[in-house]
Parts: C-alpha cells; structure tokens; sequence
C-alpha cells in the first residue's frame, strides 16, 4: 500500500512519540516500574566536593577515600600520647640520685602534693650513703611551697620539723617558694638507714597531707621508686 506524504509524516511523528514516551519513561519513572538495574546504570553524582570523612578521613561524594582501598573509610591516626619525664634520674656521679620535685602540679589533694603523690603515696628508697640532690620547683599558682627532708616523727608536724640529714631542710624551708619563683636546689648525703620524710614546710602543709616517704636501706642495691601503680628500680 502506497502512503501519502501525509501518511508518511503521521507514521513518523508516531515513531518519534514513541522513542520520546520510552526514553522519559525510562529515566523518571520509578525503578520498580521500568526494571531498570541502577547496579549498572549508577546515579550520575551532581558534586565531588571534598567534605571531611566520618573517622577523620576525606569524604568525596559518596566514598570516604585515604586508605589503600577505593571506597573504605579511613580511621583517624591517634598520635601516641607523650610520656611524662621521670621526676628521677641516676646522677653522673656514683651512687647519686636526682630528684626533680614539684608541687602543685596536679590537683590532687587540692595541690598540696608532690609530683601528684601525698600522704606517703610516694616511697624513694635508697642504699645508705647514696647522696639525694633535690630540684624542687612549685607550680601552685595559688600557695607557697617547699620542700626538706625531716624525721619521720616531725612528718605531720604543725610547725617544727628537725633535719634527717645534714643540709636537709634548706634556707627557704619555713617560707617556701611561689609558682615562677628559681627553685630550691640542695643535697644530702643519707648516712643514717632509716625511715624519713620528705615534706612541705609552709604551716599546715605537711598535716594537711603534703608529705612523702624516704627510706635509707642497708640492705638495698640501687634507689627504687614506689607509687600505687607499683615500684620501679632506678638502674
């Protein structure tokens, strides 16, 4: 059967409605009506711009990217906490120990402690013999400090503390220091075994806690250091 021109046009302008209403049905109706597999035929993503990754990462679009696999999330990198100095340290001559000494460095017992440490939580032994030299700075930006080694009766003295060893209750014992003040440098020769205390000299300090243990041992062959989290050997 021959067509018109006019018949012809009609029969084109069906076929183009047709591809038109195939195309519009296939890209905006839903997928549960035109099968289409998005698995294959993936949304066209409208942005790549970089947004920080839940984990610490770099998000684009949709993918968390920085680890070896495309897509993965990348967990944060935790920098491995910083060490706190030991407070003690053998000297560079024999049988010599230093101690770096500090109060108010902590808030425990509102301040009034040594290196975080009172009421004898701390225990320095050392052979007897072995001479101690003291670096005591006060960090307390409220209170005085100080520090002396005393007997271990005058511990918690009220105001008199008599000397363990010679030298050992410095000149600015009784008045202390204040935080930014030069420390109070000093040392003594332990030549008496024994059990002694290291202690704040400011009235009321060492009643109120601010105390520690020394002991001189006869029978010990280096200083040990000993805390609630247990004793350490200063080698």
């Amino acid at each position: 059967m021959k067509l018109s021109p006019l018949g012809v046009l009609s029969v084109a302008l069906s076929f183009i409605a047709a591809i038109a209403i195939w195309v519009v049905g296939y890209y905006a109706l839903p997928n549960t009506d035109t099968h289409r597999n998005l698995a294959e035929n993936p949304p066209i993503l409208s942005s790549v711009a970089a947004t920080p990754g839940a984990n610490g990462g770099t998000s684009t679009g949709t993918a968390t990217t920085g680890s070896a696999t495309t897509g993965s999330t990348t967990a944060a990198t935790t920098p491995s906490a910083t060490a706190t100095p030991a407070f003690y340290a053998l000297g560079a001559q024999p049988k010599t120990l230093n101690l770096n000494m500090q109060a108010g460095g902590s808030q425990a017992n509102q301040g009034m402690n040594f290196n975080g440490f009172s009421s004898g939580q701390l225990v320095v032994t050392v052979p007897v013999g072995w001479t101690l030299n003291f670096n005591f700075v006060n960090l307390d930006p409220s209170l005085p400090h100080s520090l002396g080694v005393t007997t271990w009766a005058d511990r918690m003295s009220t105001g008199t503390f008599a000397p363990a060893f010679t030298g050992s209750i410095p000149a600015a014992f009784g008045g202390g220091i204040v935080k930014g003040q030069a420390p109070i440098k000093f040392s003594v020769v332990a030549n008496k075994a024994g059990k002694y205390a290291l202690v704040c000299g400011l009235p009321g300090h060492a009643v109120g806690g601010m105390w520690d243990e020394l002991d001189v041992s006869a029978t010990a062959k280096q200083p040990t250091i000993q805390t609630p989290s247990g004793t350490v050997s200063v080698k």
